[in-house]
């Protein structure tokens, strides 16, 4: 054995996996794969035409010792072979059992037949034999799995366990009247508890099959019993594949009834897992466990259902909620009717979800089983299915017959729902949580099916007008304002009778304000008034040109409630943001002309209000935070010229507040006002060193990372050399402020951010910049901050940063200590370049020199010349010359011009090397324009090469490769 094993590692390369069945992705994977259905079918072959005969059990006798022997092998290529070489033996086995058992039936009925009585000598021989063979190939099996498979499903490779268990689900599936025994599924159960995951799937995949036929259930019930609780367990298994595969199997269960009422508990909330393999396979569960029975009342069954799926929703979310796993109510609900949409038909009666709402709630409810938090979740759920059922109608292909369907499905939800939909909103107009998704079902529905419906679209506007002023909840105002303008920007006949009731509603809260004396003192119940007014008007404006209906002047109460203590705080963020709003749609009409004087006018104010805020000790830092937001906006506007521009006391305001919230940034973070402050770059050249400092905080906090990165990215599309000055300017401050690791780190960081598709972009601003800084402030600042950029550069750029570094180097005198640090730099970029595919090497850029003189030209040509003669001289000469110069001490001078001349003009195309000679840098010139030439010609003569000598040249390829 050790002999053969030792010859077996010699023939192939066992240390990188390289041998016939080795396991791969690609061209390795394909061929392993077709030598295993080869070698198998081989096996097959050999026992099918041995059957009969007693040499098949010595072949395999001594074919299984070999095996065996070379099973228990230290090289696990030989152990991986040997036990597929074993198990395609088992296969071959049980094919030919299964054709003698099935013989073996047959003549077993002719046997018991009466009509065969006269054959029943020859029938019981013929019966006899078959069962002695069938008992001969099974004791040849039992003798393969105890001799290979009882030490290989152990074996210290996952590969090799794998191959194990999958080989023997596979035999329990083909020949179950044999290996469906407990004495073989003990090793499936064993293997549960594999601490390879690809093994767990293995198992899990196997019993899921036998699980296919009901046939295998009652054999397998001992079994499933006693594993069942790692069964279950394995539903949270840390891989997503073998998680999926135990709910599936799970499922499986509950066909069978083996799950008892408390056991599985835990796996519907898989519904709302990130991964989508496990989600679809706690769908299927859910199914199967909730929904399968069956009833003859089928309107009693749907409502039923729909109330098991309002109560599964309401067990989960609260314990969701607290582990984090869904960030709203609305979200978990989609994700939820996503994997059950497919699977449950009653989700799309859309008269049932009307029933239910209308008949369950306020004063003609009939249905004391829908309690009021049962009804906002089906709330929820109708919206959900909605959504999902047009998002399904708008994947599905233009030119597929399915889009007719489809294009049915959402007339018929349409017109059922536009006739009921008022009604609803009438109902659950009180109520925030039910009223939140109603108000946003128009978004999702055929507005087509309103044409001559007119009434029921006026309805609809009035029901949203009626909750629109009477609520104050933000999120309901919001969409409410988003329905509207759906339904009067979407293209329909009713169109403009919504774009109407948006004005009519505007026009009514400016006038519910204007009764109020704004310029003088208010009580607390107008104030609270004023407030909601307000906000309604503010949530109006942020989605239609209010700016020339509002007619009011709010300066005073702004002041009011902004800066002064005690007063109401969100009442003046409120008029804040109302003002600012007013702004931009101003703005926004009058950005083809060179502004206004009643816009600058506003804007004036608006900065005067805004330092007051900044300065006050009285507002809080809530207020100063949003007045900071809405200048960053305003100074980015004020820098095209269009409206006034702020004054240096803001200016300092606005630097010396976002400095303290830059300083405290990891306190709280909010992204609105980073990104206002990031786009300060674009507006005002001051503000520069506000971003540096912003970007130094990256790589610091993940919530943050995403925020800078949106900033970094805009940039870049704006101007990649602001994104790159700013970039540098952060490493510049944290090379000053912190140290050499910090810069190192952000400068990584920063160079990731640049894919290798920048080199088109010119980092030349950078690295020159870089390189400057690193003059006065330290030469390692090259290596911490500009090498990691430099790996991002084009060849030209990194080129003229070698050029100017050795310049610089020989202009300047640097320490010992700085001489190395440049050197290993150049040394770097160098390597940089070596990488590069297809790049020549970089030549030493020309020296600094001071302007010659005539004489000085003449003697450089002269020495010039004498070299070319020296050139031309011979070898033996060159040995005399040197020999001589050596002996002589007097003649230094001459040899130190000789070797001078002999070295590389620094302008001329060579190598890095400086003492490498002109002469070899000129012969590898000429030794690749040959070479480029050549390939001219031999392309020039294929190109006119004889059809039939093109044939000949393309088939004597086509052997030379074969």
């Amino acid at each position: 054995r050790v002999e053969l094993e030792d010859d077996i590692t010699r023939s192939f390369d066992l240390s990188i996996n390289e041998y016939p069945l080795a396991q791969g992705k690609g061209a390795q994977g394909k061929i392993a794969k077709k030598l295993s259905l080869r070698i198998s079918s081989f096996w097959k072959k050999i026992i099918q035409d041995l059957g009969e005969s007693d040499q098949l059990e010595t072949l395999l006798d001594h074919t299984m010792e070999w095996l065996k022997c070379l099973c228990k092998s230290r090289q696990a290529a030989i152990r991986h072979t040997c036990a597929a070489q074993a198990y395609w033996i088992v296969d071959g086995l049980i094919a030919d059992a299964i054709t003698v058992q099935h013989e073996l039936e047959g003549k077993s009925k002719q046997l018991d037949s009466k009509k065969n009585r006269k054959l029943s000598g020859r029938l019981s021989k013929d019966v006899k034999s078959l069962e002695q063979r069938l008992e001969g190939l099974n004791d040849m099996m039992k003798k393969a799995f105890d001799s290979v498979f009882i030490h290989r499903y152990r074996d210290t490779k996952s590969f090799i366990r794998k191959l194990s268990l999958e080989s023997i689900g596979e035999w329990i599936q083909s020949y179950p009247d044999y290996f469906l025994k407990n004495d073989f599924l003990k090793y499936l159960g064993w293997c549960l508890n594999d601490q390879d995951a690809s093994v767990r799937f293995a198992v899990l995949s196997s019993v899921k099959t036998l699980l296919e036929s009901e046939d295998h259930v009652e054999p397998m019930r001992n079994f499933l019993e006693r594993f069942m609780p790692r069964f279950l367990e394995m539903v949270e298994d840390t891989d997503s594949n073998v998680a999926a595969a135990a709910v599936e199997t799970a499922t499986s269960f509950i066909k069978y009834e083996l799950l008892e009422e408390d056991q599985g508990g835990s796996i519907p909330a898989l519904i709302w897992d990130h991964d989508e393999a496990v989600s679809a396979a706690a769908a299927g569960f859910i199914v199967a466990d909730t929904f399968s029975f069956t009833t003859d009342d089928e309107a009693t069954k749907n409502e039923d259902d729909l109330l098991e799926l309002v109560m599964l929703f309401h067990d989960n979310y609260s314990q969701l909620e607290e582990k984090g796993t869904v960030s709203s109510k609305i979200g978990a609900m989609d994700k939820m009717i996503e994997g059950l949409h497919g699977e449950l038909s009653f989700l799309q009666d859309w008269k049932l979800y009307t029933k239910v709402l209308l008949s369950a709630s306020g004063k003609m409810k009939t249905s004391k089983k829908w309690e009021e938090d049962k009804l906002e979740i089906l709330a929820h759920i109708l919206l959900s299915v909605i959504k999902c059922t047009k998002n399904r109608n708008e994947e599905i292909d233009q030119r597929r017959k399915d889009k007719k369907e489809s294009d049915k499905e959402i007339t018929a939800m349409s017109k059922i729902l536009s006739g009921q939909l008022s009604k609803l909103l009438n109902t659950y107009e009180a109520e925030s949580e039910s009223c939140l998704p109603l108000v946003q079902i128009p978004r999702f529905l055929d507005l087509d099916v309103y044409s001559g419906r007119g009434k029921n679209f006026k309805q609809l506007l009035k029901s949203l007008k009626s909750i629109y002023m009477k609520h104050i909840d933000a999120n309901i105002l919001k969409e409410v304002v988003r329905t509207v303008q759906y339904l009067s920007e979407t293209s329909h006949d009713l169109a403009e009778e919504a774009e109407h009731f948006g004005v009519e509603l505007l026009t009514l809260i400016v006038q519910q304000l204007s009764d109020y004396k704004l310029d003088s003192s208010l009580d607390e119940e107008s104030l609270e008034a004023i407030k909601i007014g307000i906000l309604r008007l503010l949530v109006l404006a942020k989605h239609k040109d209010c700016s020339s209906l509002i007619d009011l002047n709010f300066d005073r109460l702004m002041e009011e409630n902004l800066l002064y203590a005690g007063a109401d705080m969100e009442l003046g963020k409120y008029l804040l943001d109302l003002e600012f709003m007013r702004i931009l749609w101003e703005f926004r009409r009058l950005e083809d002309n060179n502004g206004s004087d009643g816009l600058d006018q506003r804007v004036g104010n608006l900065y005067e209000v805004v330092s007051q805020v900044l300065v006050s000790n009285d507002c809080d830092d809530a207020i100063k935070t949003q007045a900071c937001k809405l200048t960053a906006s305003l100074f980015v506007i004020s820098s095209s010229g269009k409206v006034i521009r702020p004054a240096d006391d803001l200016k300092e305001n606005f630097r010396a507040f976002l400095e303290s919230k830059i300083t405290n940034i990891e306190d709280e973070i909010d992204s609105e006002l980073i990104t206002g402050a990031g786009s300060l770059i674009f507006a005002y050249s001051e503000f520069k060193d506000i971003v540096h400092a912003l970007l130094m905080q990256y790589s610091k906090n993940s919530s943050l990372d995403e925020v800078l990165k949106a900033i970094m990215s805009e940039m870049r599309k704006t101007d990649f050399d602001t994104l790159l000055k700013a970039q540098l300017g952060s490493l510049k401050k944290v090379y000053k402020d912190e140290d050499e690791a910090r810069t190192k780190e952000l400068a990584s960081k920063f160079a990731l951010l640049h894919s290798f598709s920048a080199k088109k972009h010119s980092f030349s601003i950078f690295l020159k910049e870089g390189v400057e800084f690193s003059r006065t402030e330290g030469i390692t600042f090259l290596d911490t901050a500009v090498l990691p950029f430099a790996k991002r550069c084009s060849g030209q750029d990194l080129k003229s940063l070698y050029g100017n570094l050795y310049r610089e180097k020989k202009a300047s005198n640097f320490g010992e200590d700085e001489g190395k640090a440049l050197d290993d730099f150049m040394n770097s970029l160098k390597k940089i370049l070596k990488k590069r595919k297809d790049r020549k090497e970089m030549p030493p850029p020309p020296p600094i020199t001071e302007a010659k003189t005539g004489e000085a030209k003449k003697d450089e040509k002269k020495k010039k010349v004498d070299s070319q003669e020296d050139n031309k001289m011979d070898e033996d000469e060159d040995e005399e010359g040197e020999a001589k110069s050596e002996g002589n001490d007097d003649d230094d001078d001459g040899v130190e011009s000789e070797k001078e001349n002999k070295t590389v003009d620094v302008s001329s195309e060579g190598e890095l090397d400086e003492t490498q000679p002109q002469k070899a840098a000129g012969s590898r010139r000429t030794v690749r324009s040959r070479k480029k030439k050549d390939s001219r010609k031999r392309k020039s003569r294929e190109q006119e090469a004889s059809p039939a000598k093109k044939r000949q040249t393309k088939r004597r390829s086509a052997r030379n490769r074969k």
